[in-house]
């Protein structure tokens, strides 16, 4: 098993800061998404509900001095509201509502934090250093998102924000010894910080005190026009490869280029482009990010999306070798375009990407189709109580790493630290 990559803090911040070295940035066509008026930023600590025994779970609000803001609770660490403007200055919630009933915030389709392990493990077992491990069934034959010893269903306890830090604030979680099923007591924190860049950005940590095994992503459910269908948002990917996996939706170990199938946006396209070879079941899959240098822990450009609509453009960059792409809602028809669904809408593409890391042998078979067993549900809900489209971009390690001694390792040891960063960056088409 090869060694989970570890970053120490002072390189972590060291290699995001030279990230222009490594990885260019998408075409620059976005605008600052930039109100008429200033705010202050920070944080403002509010109730947002009770859990079953009566604790509060907390709410911090975080401003930046455009006017974004974001709520923060302590429930699963979830993100309850991301307000962006569109290009006429209108803010909106571009994530998708949370209950106010803790019994189900954490176990909606929320932007909580997924851990200990997120994503699936195969047959929910592992073996590590000849022990073997069982682990709740919960997307049978698997486990999926850790079952229900999620770190999802924690209610975290938040560091009280500095002035110092602006809009800024940490909130930290144990999972002890043996939940789940997984080994080791680990202590998880992810810092969520909104820049006055407009960029929501998530650090995220863990240690244990035995050797386990660790993937964590944020669950965020997005729609960047705030309710209807998500058809006709524009996706680029910068992947050129993609996991192949079963029909239970685990991984075969086989890297395979995504040119040539429904999985190609490496050019851009409306993401209901191939939402017939798809049978209208959208999208379950997990893409391998471009990366300079295989799993190279840099700060990496990894998807953009932009609305025609709105004018609201999301770009996601990560340190992760991978991102997961869910989609609902694709049935509807793409209204921003008149191009086949069998033959992608070009939009600008990224300018100088990294290149693609060396694949490796063709194996059998096709892209995986979406679906499977027990995946997290449709499109209902909405945002606000509408019925809404909404996709996610679920940056993390390889779905069961665990059992593929050719995907960057999930273990990590006592006296070692995992460390990641995702950023959410927010701006606006070019008039």
């Amino acid at each position: 098993m090869k060694p989970l990559r570890l970053v120490p803090v002072f390189a972590f911040f060291l290699l995001a800061a030279l990230v222009g070295l490594h990885a260019a940035a998408p075409a620059a066509t976005p605008v600052a998404a930039t109100p008429a008026t200033t705010a202050t930023p920070g944080v403002v600590k509010s109730v947002f509900a009770q859990m079953p025994d009566g604790s509060d779970i907390e709410a911090y609000t975080l401003t930046n001095k455009k006017g974004l803001t974001a709520k923060v609770i302590t429930l699963g660490a979830i993100v309850a509201e991301l307000n962006v403007p569109d290009k006429s200055g209108a803010f909106v919630n571009v994530v998708k509502a949370v209950p106010a009933n803790a019994a189900q915030a954490a176990r909606g389709q929320t932007a909580a934090v997924q851990g200990r392990v997120a994503n699936r493990i195969a047959g929910a077992r592992f073996t590590l250093d000849g022990k073997d491990y069982i682990l709740e069934v919960n997307n049978a034959p698997n486990t999926l998102h850790s079952g229900s010893a999620a770190i999802a269903q924690l209610n975290w306890k938040a560091e009280p924000p500095k002035p110092a830090d602006g809009a800024r604030i940490t909130l930290t979680c144990v999972s002890p010894d043996g939940s789940g099923g997984f080994p080791g007591t680990m202590t998880i924190s992810v810092t969520y910080t909104l820049t006055d860049e407009n960029a929501l950005t998530l650090d995220y940590r863990a240690t244990t005190d035995k050797p386990s095994i660790v993937n964590l992503t944020n669950h965020a459910y997005f729609n960047l026009a705030g309710s209807g269908p998500i058809g006709a948002h524009e996706l680029v990917l910068n992947a050129d490869r993609y996991t192949e996996f079963d029909a239970v939706k685990i991984p075969t170990g086989v890297f395979k280029p995504v040119a040539g199938t429904p999985l190609d946006f490496t050019k851009g396209a409306p993401l209901s482009a191939y939402a017939a070879q798809r049978n209208n079941a959208g999208y379950d899959d997990n893409f391998v990010i471009n990366h300079a240098k295989e799993n190279d822990g840099v700060l990496t450009f990894a998807a953009r999306v932009t609305d025609p609509t709105s004018g609201r453009v999301m770009e996601v960059w990560t340190t992760e070798p991978g991102v997961q792409l869910y989609t609902s809602g694709l049935t509807a028809p793409v209204v921003a375009s008149s191009t086949p669904p069998d033959a992608p809408a070009v939009t600008a593409a990224p300018a100088q990407l990294p290149p693609a890391a060396p694949g490796l042998p063709p194996g059998p078979g096709g892209p995986g189709v979406a679906g499977g067993p027990g995946r997290r549900g449709g499109g209902r809900g909405g945002f606000g109580g509408n019925q809404a489209g909404f996709f996610a971009l679920e940056t993390q390690h390889h779905p069961d790493s665990i059992h593929h001694e050719n995907f960057p390792s999930t273990v990590l040891r006592p006296g070692s630290t995992f460390t990641s960063r995702t950023e959410f960056r927010f701006s606006l088409v070019a008039k």
